[in-house]
């Protein structure tokens, strides 16, 4: 497992009081080896956890640096106009299975051709409007892994589970029963306080 270099804050909320020092240290200590091995480290600016032991269920809170922006078929490849079709060159081979992906959906598979592994012809003349596919949207491959780390800290069993993400926060609400509305306001309270505390 990587190294952990502290870099964001956890505020560990309405824990229950039989938990003991130990125990808060560990689950402190959970979270941030989750981020950490998700690479979440530089993402995660604050977090907060919340938990009710009498209703039974887990908030997590995390306010999200701004993600990369998008890759754009523009910024990974060359592209030129030879005899009425497009000639693209990607640069990196990994961003090749949803170029293909796109350009098959587009024009269909008969319309692309691929002499070489990082080439493909397009039969096809409209240049500007490929150059803006999105190859790759860094929020949406954050968005998973938060997903992820959440699902690996929240308590085993709370299977009934209620996410919001707008790119600069998210937040988990995890439970056993069916999730309540004053939970879904706690979760929005204690999102509302850590946008506020920045």
């Amino acid at each position: 497992m990587a190294e952990f270099t502290e870099k964001f804050d956890i505020e560990l909320c309405n824990v229950p009081p039989m938990f003991l020092d130990e125990e808060r240290s560990s689950l402190d200590k959970v979270i941030r080896d989750v981020i950490s091995s998700l690479n979440l480290s530089n993402t995660v600016r604050k977090m907060k956890v919340f938990m009710d032991p009498k209703e039974a269920y887990f908030i997590i809170v995390a306010n999200l640096a701004s993600p990369a922006s998008p890759i754009l078929l523009k910024d990974v490849s060359v592209t030129s106009l030879k005899g009425g079709k497009i000639a693209l060159s990607v640069f990196n081979e990994e961003y090749m299975p949803s170029i293909l992906k796109f350009l098959w959906d587009r024009y269909g598979r008969e319309n692309i051709e691929q002499p070489e592994r990082l080439d493909v012809v397009i039969n096809a003349s409209d240049l500007e409007n490929i150059l803006k596919f999105v190859v790759e949207d860094p929020s949406s491959i954050i968005f998973n892994k938060l997903i992820d780390a959440f699902d690996r800290i929240k308590p085993e069993g709370f299977r009934v589970t209620r996410y919001f993400y707008d790119k600069k926060s998210i937040y988990l609400i995890a439970s056993e029963d069916t999730i309540k509305d004053e939970w879904l306001e706690t979760a929005e309270r204690i999102l509302n306080e850590i946008k506020g505390s920045e």
